[in-house]
């Protein structure tokens, strides 16, 4: 965050140079003066724009730097009050992607699968989870961190939740393994 603090101000800073000096131009040669209020208003809109593009290309620049065998599944948008323009255009701040590298099929029943799973906020930490699937039955079920080892876990005791067949994290476990 801090980050873009400093992004946002140098953004400011240098179209507030850009004006400074066309003002400056057109003083030297047409003899206009630009007014007072010129300085700070440029300065606000630029932050304001690098902040309006910052978050809007977050989900691209992030989901650029996942290697392969990590994908997207889920990319929800998101709409809100405090950013009216979220109506006109949604935004994405946050993901789910699915690690297809490291599937593991149970032995006893191929159409159970554990998946890693990760989930990226914006401002948030990136949490890890690991997820079991039933490819037949479209279903999946948060597995508690302890039961990550393998694919032969006790999934019965786990909470199943029918999520349909084309759920994203159902499709990317029995697409991926």
């Amino acid at each position: 965050m801090l980050l873009d603090l400093i992004s946002a101000a140098s953004a400011a800073l240098g179209v507030v140079g850009v004006v400074l000096i066309l003002g400056w131009l057109l003083r030297r040669v047409a003899g206009v003066i630009l007014p007072r209020w010129i300085i700070p208003a440029s300065a606000g809109v630029a932050m304001l724009g690098f902040s309006i593009w910052n978050e809007y290309s977050w989900f691209d620049r992030v989901s650029a730097q996942i290697a392969p065998p990590v994908v997207v599944a889920i990319a929800p948008v998101e709409r809100g009050l405090l950013r009216p323009w979220t109506y006109l255009h949604p935004i994405t701040l946050r993901f789910v992607a699915a690690d297809l590298g490291r599937i593991a099929v149970s032995s006893a029943d191929p159409a159970l699968r554990v998946i890693p799973v990760f989930v990226v906020e914006r401002w948030s930490p990136t949490r890890g989870l690991t997820v079991a699937v039933d490819c037949a039955a479209g279903r999946r079920a948060d597995l508690p961190e302890g039961d990550a080892a393998g694919a032969d876990v006790a999934l019965s005791t786990v909470a199943w939740q029918d999520v349909g067949l084309a759920d994203p994290i159902v499709v990317a476990a029995c697409a991926g393994g």
